[in-house]
């Protein structure tokens, strides 16, 4: 009997723990994918100064960005699709969904892109001047 009530004491506190561990696995998925973009812009700009230029492209038909080194290049080295349920809306100057690389290692353009999911919010801003590019959540 003593083992029946321990066995019920711990499903329930299972099912009780269940929502918070869902809610931090979905959190974490967010948070993963926004780290991945910003490593990719990061590794374009890389590409940038070892090819000469890159670019990375937002496609929100197809719910991924595409990784193009050099810039002018049809195929792309990496394609990374969106995880379900989290949303990037990217806003560059002139182009709002893409942008690009040149040997200098400088952004051709600032601009930011919003990363949000599961109540969770990341901005990635790449700064065209200084060159930096940062990962904040919001």
């Amino acid at each position: 009997m003593e083992v029946f009530v321990v066995l019920l004491i711990v499903i329930i506190l299972a099912l009780l723990a269940y929502p918070k561990i869902s809610e931090l696995s979905n959190r974490s998925k967010v948070k993963s994918f926004s780290e991945e973009v910003y490593h990719d812009l990061e590794y374009a700009r890389t590409l940038a100064f070892q090819v000469g230029s890159s670019k990375v492209v937002f496609d929100s038909n197809s719910r991924s960005y595409k990784v193009y080194s050099p810039s002018t290049s049809a195929t792309p080295l990496k394609v990374v699709n969106y995880p379900e349920n989290v949303t990037v809306t990217p806003s560059f100057a002139f182009v709002p969904n893409e942008v690009g690389f040149k040997r200098s290692k400088l952004p051709d353009r600032s601009g930011s892109i919003y990363i949000s999911g599961y109540g969770v919010n990341y901005k990635i801003v790449v700064n065209a001047i200084s060159g930096r590019i940062y990962l904040e959540r919001q």
